[in-house]
């Protein structure tokens, strides 16, 4: 595994972790964690799917993902162009930093 990839599963690993953790300090029992926990995952990973390939969307595309998860946002367009920069820089080659 490239090291790059073991500092992600490190980072996916503690925040994992302490959303656990933080749940137990809140008074919640072993059989509610576990079901708390399965639930956070699976909206964890849906948001990872959606968000992949964020940047090929169309933006109506876009804007429904969006409404999916921020129901409050007002400036989708803005938003979208932030996220479009965000995403961007995983295209950008570590030489020319």
């Amino acid at each position: 595994m490239p090291k790059n990839n073991k500092n992600y599963q490190i980072f996916f690993d503690y925040i994992f972790n302490r959303i656990e953790t933080d749940l137990r300090e809140l008074g919640y029992g072993d059989m509610s964690v576990n079901k708390k926990m399965k639930v956070i995952v699976t909206k964890f990973y849906s948001i990872l799917v959606d968000f992949k390939n964020f940047a090929l969307n169309s933006n109506d595309n876009k804007k429904d993902i969006l409404s999916k998860y921020f129901s409050q946002i007002e400036k989708k367009d803005d938003f979208i162009k932030l996220l479009d920069a965000y995403f961007a820089i995983d295209n950008v080659e570590y030489n020319d930093i």
